[in-house]
């Protein structure tokens, strides 16, 4: 099975942005948590993991089609 070049770029910097991801929120949850729930601060940074996340895979996308004509 041979995977184009830019394909094969997609599937890497896919996988890398959302262990990234993961990774942040694990992070967040056991910095920011607490017996009842998590911190609102907690909240916080787990939105700003979210946005930053899909601003991540816009960008990576967009250099990547760039890439791709």
């Amino acid at each position: 099975m041979n995977i184009p070049r830019i394909r094969l770029l997609e599937i890497i910097a896919s996988v890398a942005w959302a262990s990234v991801f993961v990774v942040a929120i694990v992070y967040i949850g056991n910095k920011y948590s607490m017996q009842d729930g998590i911190l609102q601060e907690g909240t916080l940074w787990i939105i700003v993991a979210i946005v930053g996340f899909i601003v991540a895979m816009m960008g990576t996308g967009y250099l990547l089609s760039r890439n791709e004509e």
